[in-house]
């Protein structure tokens, strides 16, 4: 393959792709120093698709990932199994529309340890 810039990579060629240099790359993102978690919101979403691989990508991708998946539920799922959680209604502030598992702010809740 000839990339436009006249780059050429030779076909059988391993590609590996550096998710920290992606995420810090100037070109891609406004400021990759600052802590910004609103490039996650909603409207930057669609924008951010391709540059967004903390597993990485393709065949070589973390093999970690399914792991850190199940590690996340199994995590939520001893919360609410030791726990009664209580949300507090003044906690959620309603938004015109919800992009899948993104929050915008905190969301309060009371723990009651279970017997």
């Amino acid at each position: 393959i000839t990339f436009p810039d006249g780059y050429f990579v030779p076909q059988g060629t391993e590609v590996l792709i550096n998710p920290n240099l992606n995420a810090s790359d100037p070109s891609l993102w406004k400021d990759p120093e600052v802590f910004n978690p609103d490039r996650f919101n909603e409207k930057n979403l669609m924008k951010i698709s391709n540059q967004f691989i903390p597993f990485g990508y393709g065949p070589r991708m973390c093999p970690a990932k399914n792991a850190s998946n199940v590690q996340t539920m199994a995590t939520i799922s001893t919360l609410f199994k030791n726990f009664k959680v209580t949300l507090k209604s003044s906690s959620i502030k309603r938004h015109d529309s919800w992009a899948g598992s993104i929050i915008y702010e905190p969301i309060l809740v009371d723990l009651d340890k279970r017997i």
